[in-house]
């Protein structure tokens, strides 16, 4: 007998945590808090703002000194060429050698001129194969400065334009910030409005419903008539039809707000009235 009465607490404890595990009770602050940090639109947001981010830090590193290090490896090359003998004719020879090469280079963007200074250092190695040579070629430091005259300069528009681009997708993101939070409030007081609704009409049904039986009684006693017993059953039934109506009404409030949330659709939400009034500044 103990075990079962100790096997029937512990499964009621079961049932009574699944039931409160699938419930949530929110209040309008952590409903906008919520819709701020988890919703989709949230999200939306926050990967415009980090495109939009990262593009002006790829622009930013356009004007970074740029290390780039050039390789090649063996490259063979086989080739029939043309000598001039002493005697001025031309006898042909078989040449087979490899090129392999290795290049620092150090370039700099200039905006306002949208030239390039660059400083480079590379090294060549020829290796003939018939007959068996071996040649380096160095150039341990070229300095340079390129600078096209006719073409247009894209570095001193980025400048201008990356910058206020920038600025518009941070005021953008606050922007819909504020959209989220004053979506999260309509839907927030949608659902509230459809909760009180069914509260109400679930009363009205209920009111209706003792009435109803009141008037049943006293047409057995033949203190009224029919019609009037007729008019009762008649709200009775259009206080059920509200009462469905508004059920589907706080159905689909709690979904289309549990969407904008992306809480789980299986989730039931109660929510809490505000009890005092937001100041505007």
């Amino acid at each position: 007998m103990f075990h079962l009465k100790r096997f029937s607490f512990v499964f009621f404890l079961v049932i009574y945590s699944c039931l409160a595990f699938g419930q949530r009770t929110l209040t309008l602050p952590q409903v906008i808090d919520m819709a701020q940090k988890q919703s989709p639109a949230y999200k939306q947001a926050t990967t415009s703002l980090n495109s939009s981010y990262w593009r002006y830090r790829s622009f930013r590193a356009n004007f970074l000194p740029q290390l780039v290090l050039r390789g090649t490896l063996p490259e063979l090359n086989r080739t029939i060429s043309p000598v001039i003998q002493p005697d001025g004719s031309e006898a042909f020879r078989r040449r087979s050698l490899a090129v392999s090469s290795l290049g620092l280079f150090l370039e700099q963007n200039i905006g306002p001129t949208g030239g390039t200074i660059y400083l480079s250092s590379d090294l060549s190695r020829i290796d003939l194969i018939s007959p068996s040579s071996t040649t380096y070629q160095a150039s341990p430091a070229i300095f340079g400065f390129n600078q096209p005259i006719f073409r247009f300069n894209p570095y001193k528009w980025e400048t201008r334009i990356s910058p206020l681009l920038y600025e518009e997708s941070l005021r953008k993101f606050n922007e819909d910030m504020e959209f989220i939070s004053v979506t999260a409030t309509n839907l927030f007081f949608d659902l509230l409005l459809a909760q009180i609704s069914y509260d109400i009409a679930r009363k009205n049904q209920s009111n209706t419903d003792t009435l109803f039986k009141i008037a049943q009684g006293r047409y057995e006693l033949g203190k009224i008539a029919e019609n009037d017993l007729l008019q009762l059953e008649l709200s009775l039934m259009n206080a059920g039809q509200a009462v469905t109506k508004s059920s589907l009404d706080k159905e689909t409030s709690a979904l289309r707000l549990k969407t904008y949330l992306g809480m789980s659709e299986t989730e039931t939400i109660t929510l809490v009235e505000p009890t005092t009034t937001p100041s505007l500044t």
